[in-house]
């Protein structure tokens, strides 16, 4: 139905340390803070944070919703999912949607296969060409059960530039990197 060519969207899991959110009093407040929010960034996130408020800070802070097309002609982001429930399985799917017309055109879907079924906090990072994907058209990416009609546990939405002259100076670091393309699995961060 959707092309699953892995050099269109690569997902592949940042297996985050359970450092990453100190205790379950923390998770509660971080929870709280970006329930059924996906958090896109331009670099990956950090493996630990001093505190919860520390964490929120900085999620915050790194949150973005335009990406730029880097050198090698695709857009890489990193993404931190908060569920807004557990998804009561291991299978789930990222969808992309189109919103550019009068209604939302799903133009990407690919599985998802999470560690644990409980899990409420994920991250990973997807790589993007213009195969499918156009610069200057709105975006959202969800992250859903994967029973027919299934359930959104998270959602956000993003815009991609064609800059590549402005990009140069971005791309010193996390996008410049290479990544292995790897079948999809997501990393639980907190259950």
């Amino acid at each position: 139905m959707f092309p699953k060519n892995t050099h269109l969207l690569a997902l592949v899991p940042v297996l985050l340390l359970a450092l990453l959110v100190p205790s379950a009093a923390s998770a509660d407040k971080v929870m709280k803070a970006f329930r059924g929010d996906i958090i896109l960034a331009k670099n990956p996130f950090p493996t630990g944070f001093k505190g919860d408020d520390d964490m929120i800070k900085y999620l915050k802070r790194a949150k973005q919703t335009d990406f730029v097309k880097d050198k090698y002609g695709k857009w890489t982001m990193e993404y931190m999912a908060f569920f807004n429930k557990k998804p009561g399985s291991r299978q789930a799917v990222v969808v992309i949607f189109d919103l550019s017309g009068e209604k939302p055109e799903e133009i990407y879907n690919t599985g998802l296969t999470l560690e644990d079924s409980n899990t409420q906090i994920m991250a990973s990072y997807l790589t993007i060409s213009d195969d499918i994907f156009k610069p200057d058209t709105p975006y959202e990416m969800q992250i859903r059960t994967k029973r027919i009609g299934g359930a959104t546990l998270a959602k956000t939405q993003f815009s991609l530039k064609d800059n590549t002259a402005a990009a140069g100076a971005e791309e010193e670091g996390a996008s410049e990197r290479e990544r292995p393309i790897k079948e999809s699995k997501g990393a639980p961060i907190v259950e």
